[in-house]
């Protein structure tokens, strides 16, 4: 195939934006209408921002309609409100607040989804040219853990989440300028950790295949680098979003993780002078002490200052809330807790993505091994998280669509030149069923036997029925009926809690 221009490139980068997001508008659009947000924790990030451009401290997140008099603290990161505020502020004089606000949950998702689809085509360029980039960016849209995070009215910090997730990937694939790429890994992770402690084990990842080039590779320098501008940026981050609060929480960047990182960075890049002029077995043996001593300076930080946090980030959960809300949470699960149907639907991704890394390695390409190695451990790594929690299937599955474009691409080609039609249609099937794995995947799992999914018609219907009424119950106009009382405490169910809080001036006693 003719190898793009760069104009014509972008021009079509831009192209299928705008498409994916028309398509995504007009599958939204009764949502958008209605005013139903993407879930409760959508509505909360909402009323946050909201309370927030009320008045409400920068460095106080806490939900003071939840829980009264002491309200409920979120442990949320304000980086993800800013552009939300910043689209409602700049709106708000022309609209009003309200359409400011539908304004801001339908564009910035939407931008969301322009980022992860150029960090997608960028990334699949280096694999396998603009072609390959191309159809990285139009298989974005066939990734429903991705799409569904990135839809309209979606203003939670998943999107968020994947664009650093996808940022420091194409740093580990930039050749020219490893410093300035080892300082972008640093605080992609470093902000992916402040909008969620979730990236924790991602930055443990991305400088543990960073610190197998510091053994011996032309890039050894990255990781001091990336480990100090980890360590910097999530202090600066939470002494910027937190001021001076000390108070370390399981599940949110706190101090002691700050600590923590701070210990490993010092260790590596002290190390990392006094072996410079060390040379061959020396030095490897040298730095891999380095690492194991940096490990555990981490580590006994975290046992030091919080010892609670060493295991599970929800292990001071009350047991009753744990049995009845933690464990009954899917996307929080384990993969093999959940549907037969979901796992070969997602195992489909996960399979794409090997027979790309398998193309990647025989294909010859002009990727240097040290590279290729990286996206191997990256790529197993992320499937290793997604099967521990369920919904950083995401990451794994976004891999998966770019390892596999070039493939794709190359089966194209073939097709055009195979001499029988039968082969030229194997050959685009073949291709089709790699950009999108997940619907293969979904034919596969409704092909399988499994008595236990054969679902009783009468409990079908009463279960649809009371999910439509349950809609309609909590739509803005059946929930904005309660602002006819006066303010009052309301206990309701915990998803259906953050939309009081949205749409009624009424306080409530939880939400998830």
């Amino acid at each position: 195939m003719p190898e793009l221009s760069n104009s014509r490139y972008t021009r079509l980068l831009l192209a299928i934006w705008l498409v994916s997001a028309i398509l995504l508008v007009m599958a939204g659009r009764g949502a958008i209408a209605g005013w139903q947000m993407g879930d409760p924790d959508d509505q909360l990030r909402l009323v946050q921002i909201r309370d927030w451009l009320a008045g409400q401290s920068w460095w106080d997140v806490t939900q003071y309609r939840m829980n009264p008099p002491d309200g409920g603290p979120m442990h949320w990161s304000r980086l993800v409100d800013l552009p939300i505020a910043l689209v409602i502020v700049a709106l708000t004089p022309f609209f009003g607040q309200p359409s400011a606000e539908l304004a801001a949950a339908v564009a910035i998702p939407l931008l969301t989804y322009g980022i992860v689809l150029w960090l997608l085509a960028a990334i699949s360029t280096k694999l396998g040219g603009r072609w390959a980039g191309i159809v990285a960016a139009v298989s974005l849209f066939a990734i429903l853990p991705a799409t569904i995070q990135l839809a309209p009215m979606r203003i939670d910090h998943h999107g968020w989440q994947l664009v650093a997730f996808l940022a420091a990937t194409l740093a580990l694939l930039d050749r020219n300028r490893p410093v300035r790429a080892a300082i972008i890994i640093g605080v992609a992770c470093a902000l992916w950790m402040e909008i969620s402690i979730e990236g924790l084990p991602f930055a443990a990842l991305f400088l543990g295949i960073l610190g197998l080039r510091w053994l011996g590779s032309d890039r050894a320098a990255q990781l001091p680098w990336a480990s100090a501008a980890l360590a910097l940026t999530t202090g600066t981050l939470y002494f910027a979003t937190e001021g001076l609060a000390a108070t370390n929480y399981c599940d949110s960047l706190s101090p002691v993780h700050v600590a923590a990182l701070m210990a490993a960075a010092s260790v590596v890049c002290l190390a990392h002078w006094a072996t410079i002029r060390l040379k061959g077995n020396r030095r490897i043996i040298a730095r891999l002490f380095a690492g194991a001593v940096a490990a555990s300076a981490a580590i006994s930080a975290l046992l030091l200052l919080a010892p609670q946090c060493a295991g599970d980030a929800f292990a001071n959960l009350d047991p009753l809330v744990r049995q009845y809300w933690f464990n009954r949470t899917p996307e929080g699960l384990p993969l093999w807790q959940h549907k037969p149907s979901a796992i070969v639907q997602e195992l489909a991704g996960f399979a794409a993505g090997c027979i790309g890394l398998i193309a990647l390695w025989r294909a010859g390409t002009k990727l240097p091994a040290q590279d290729r190695l990286a996206m191997t451990l990256l790529f197993a790594g992320s499937a290793i998280v997604a099967a521990t929690v369920a919904r950083a299937a995401i990451y794994p599955l976004c891999l998966a669509a770019l390892l596999a474009a070039p493939l794709v691409v190359r089966l194209f080609a073939q097709s055009n030149g195979a001499a029988s039609v039968t082969r030229r249609m194997a050959l685009r099937i073949a291709a089709v069923a790699l950009i999108m794995p997940g619907v293969l995947g979904t034919h596969v799992a409704r092909a399988l036997p499994s008595k236990a999914e054969t679902p009783d018609p009468a409990e079908t219907q009463a279960e649809a029925e009371f999910v439509a009424l349950a809609r309609q119950c909590q739509s803005a106009e059946a929930i904005g009926l309660l602002n006819r009382l006066p303010p009052s405490q309301l206990m309701a169910g915990l998803d259906a809690s953050p939309g009081l809080l949205q749409f009624t001036h009424h306080k409530v006693v939880a939400t998830g």
